[in-house]
């Protein structure tokens, strides 16, 4: 059975940098987040894009009562429509995107008082 090896490395941070050295060489890495950092305010304010993709409808405006499950918008991703639904009854207080935008995950499609 082959002996253990140590080796000393050298690990110093600043801000989402981190750099590991020995000595004679070291190497920068850029720190990931381990899970997706949602902004709170954002999740609260209405339904997200699940992935990313092109608005091809939206089904509500400003002002209008919505009702929990009804679609309010449809995206287009990997040729596969997703139904945006309201989670709960509520009031359009804003819709945030148009037919042809594109969207990215996670980013608030119609906001819900």
């Amino acid at each position: 059975m082959a002996a253990s090896e140590v080796y000393k490395r050298q690990v110093s941070f600043d801000g989402d940098l981190a750099w590991v050295g020995d000595g004679s060489d070291s190497q920068t890495f850029r720190l990931l987040p381990r899970f997706a950092d949602l902004d709170l305010a954002a999740a609260g304010g209405g339904p997200a894009a699940p992935v990313p993709g092109t608005v091809v409808s939206v089904e509500v405006a400003t002002g209008d009562e919505v009702a929990e499950g009804q679609p309010l918008a449809v995206l287009e991703a990997m040729k596969m429509e997703h139904r945006i639904t309201a989670a709960a009854v509520g009031v359009v207080d804003e819709v945030l995107v148009n037919p042809g935008d594109s969207g990215d995950a996670h980013q608030v499609l119609v906001t819900l008082q």
